[in-house]
Order: C-alpha cells, then structure tokens, then sequence
C-alpha cells in the first residue's frame, strides 16, 4: 500500500546484507510481481478477498516460476471450509496451517519453540514502523523504531531490539507471550 513499496523493495533486493522476505495477504501481490523478483513470499490465505488472492498467487508462479509458501491460521475458514482450502491451496506450493496461534500470544502451545525473532528477524510495516515479531502486523501495536526516520540498521541495533534480546521485556507484547517465555526459560 506504500506509494514508494517498488523502491523500498529495489532497495533490500540491493543490499547484500539484509535477506528480504516478504509477507503479504496476496492482495496485491499482481500489481508488484516485477519489484519483487527473487525475494521469497509468504502469503495469509484470510476468508475476506480469498479468490483475488488465489488468483493473484496463480499470475505470481506463472510470472516468476516461484511457489510462495501459504499460512493459514485456524478459525479464518470454518472447520468444514478449511481441508478444502488447504488441498487447493497446497496445489500452488508449501501450506503451513497454524493451529495454536491467537491474535495476542497468550495461549501456552503445546510445544514450545524458543523464540529468535529477536535475533533475525525485523518487518516492516506498509508506513514503515518495524516490528519484531511476524505475529504482530499491525501499525501502532507496537514499534521498534520507523525506517522512514531511521535507517534499518539504526533500528536493528537501536535500544527496542538491544532490550528485548537481553530479555528486558516490560512495556513489550513479548512480555506476555508464551513462545518468548519459551526462550527466556532456557537462559
């Protein structure tokens, strides 16, 4: 949705350092399939806008040769929906189905993975606030700093990322959320 998205993207594909991967919900994927070239995509498959999508991740493979990997988190397709979903969607490449995930990570999976987002990971949202985490996609819930008045590696370094790899947790949603928990436990 960001007016400049094309150079932001020319951008890391430029940078030699940074392993760009993209995260989208496939809406306009068709409208930005030349910019992203080679960088791997990963697409939510939601109820709303699900045939665009479809459709949109067909013209991606058929224009680049290149299989996105699809996520599906329980309770976006009801459960008789869902099997359905996933078999069609599993025809356009690799479907990860994430049962345990709620919308605030306060759920205890079942078996808890050790969190490294910290330590690899920073997205960028459509107004260019990061975030440090892949479960936490919407503007204002929480930033580690804004690429558009900071450079990526003032943010990757910055004092939000610096606290939260050494595990000072108050005031973030990782504070509450089970799979950092899962991380902190085994320091």
């Amino acid at each position: 949705m960001h007016p400049e998205y094309d150079l932001i993207i020319e951008y890391l594909r430029s940078n030699p350092v940074i392993e760009p991967m993209i995260y989208t919900n496939g809406l306009l994927l068709r409208e930005h399939i030349t910019a992203l070239g080679d960088i791997p995509i990963n697409v939510s498959i939601h109820k709303q806008g699900y045939q665009v999508t479809l459709d949109n991740i067909k013209e991606y493979i058929e224009k680049t040769g290149k299989n996105p990997t699809m996520h599906i988190v329980r309770g976006e397709f009801s459960d008789d929906e869902t099997p359905k979903i996933i078999r069609e969607t599993w025809k356009l490449g690799e479907v990860q189905y994430h049962p345990m995930i709620s919308e605030d990570l306060k759920v205890t999976p079942r078996y808890p993975v050790p969190c490294q987002n910290p330590f690899y990971y920073l997205g960028i949202l459509w107004n260019g606030e990061t975030v440090p985490c892949c479960h936490m996609l919407s503007p204002g819930d929480f930033s580690m700093g804004n690429v558009f008045s900071h450079c990526l590696n003032a943010v990757w370094e910055g004092n939000p990322y610096e606290s939260i790899r050494a595990g000072r947790l108050e005031g973030t949603p990782c504070a509450t959320c089970q799979i950092y928990r899962g991380m902190k436990s085994l320091r």
